[in-house]
């Protein structure tokens, strides 16, 4: 087994952390390849543990693990990618991604985990039947069900704008990468689970406990059992080591973005975000009206 108590730290930020906006890059992943293997593809649907399990593979040296805070907050310019690959999945458009094109959006990843990657669990796995393969789950859908809604979704409905006014206001006068924006309400609008989460969201219904149930089984009839390690995150380091092969390190098991943080990160953005708008509101209505201004004196000298 390798010896990971060694390995270099490596920093890990709970989605909505604003202080990942300071290690912030904007890197076109377009033209890049493969430079370290995929080790690991993490098929566990968001609020099971995907934040911890991806502290913990990078704790156990994995550099690095891909995860929906990868694309909304470390390098944005990932969701020009990843709105690609989901126009061609759901609608049609372009090439469906295969290995090539995983292989510039993820080549400097050994692992994957959360939203977007669970949404091409089929084409991952075909893109590397050398992975092996951690499915997260919680102990049951109902504790599952409430998370969502307390967190990922209630915070994604607050994100998009609904009626065309706040669209117009949004794209005007919001602070917010308009792709990361058009990212997530593809994936709310298209994606087995987040459709019916959105529409249980909206509507108060629970058809999401029966589609995360159906994908957790789905995962556990196409992916060999010999590849599978089925992973409930309050089991600790013991299986995940096991089934990697790894020396567990001699470090508690992490245990990040609890719905308490989430909400406690969410609410601390949004609160910028409403800020950032009025203040870019209140700049362009005062542009407007010193042009106004303008404008009128010098009709008036005009004539």
């Amino acid at each position: 087994m390798t010896d990971v108590n060694k390995a270099p730290a490596y920093q890990v930020f709970d989605p909505g952390d604003m202080a990942s906006l300071a290690y912030q890059t904007n890197i076109d992943r377009r033209h890049c390849t493969r430079t370290v293997p995929l080790r690991v593809i993490c098929l566990g649907l968001s609020r099971t543990g995907t934040t911890s399990l991806r502290q913990f593979l990078v704790d156990l040296g994995f550099r690095d693990c891909y995860h929906y805070a990868s694309v909304l907050q470390e390098n944005p310019r990932d969701a020009d990618l990843g709105i690609e690959a989901l126009d061609a999945k759901f609608k049609g458009v372009g090439e469906p991604y295969t290995r090539p094109q995983w292989d510039a959006l993820l080549g400097h990843c050994q692992a994957v985990t959360d939203t977007p990657c669970t949404i091409f669990h089929e084409e991952l796995l075909a893109a590397y039947p050398e992975a092996k393969v951690v499915l997260t789950e919680r102990d049951d859908v109902d504790q599952w069900f409430r998370s969502q809604m307390n967190t990922t979704v209630r915070y994604s409905s607050e994100l998009l704008p609904t009626t065309w006014l706040d669209k117009l206001k949004s794209a005007v006068f919001s602070p917010l990468d308009p792709k990361a924006l058009h990212l997530i309400q593809l994936i709310v609008s298209h994606a087995p689970v987040w459709k019916e989460l959105w529409a249980d969201y909206h509507q108060g219904t629970t058809s999401a406990k029966k589609a995360y149930e159906e994908y957790n089984s789905k995962i556990k009839a196409i992916v060999p059992r010999d590849r599978l390690l089925v992973f409930y995150v309050k089991e600790g380091w013991g299986p995940l080591c096991e089934f990697l092969e790894l020396q567990p390190p001699d470090t508690p098991f992490p245990r990040r973005n609890d719905t308490e943080v989430f909400v406690r990160n969410t609410k601390v953005i949004s609160e910028f975000t409403r800020e950032a708008s009025r203040k870019n509101m209140a700049m362009t209505s005062a542009a407007v009206a010193a042009f106004a201004v303008a404008l009128l004196a010098g009709w008036q000298r005009w004539k």
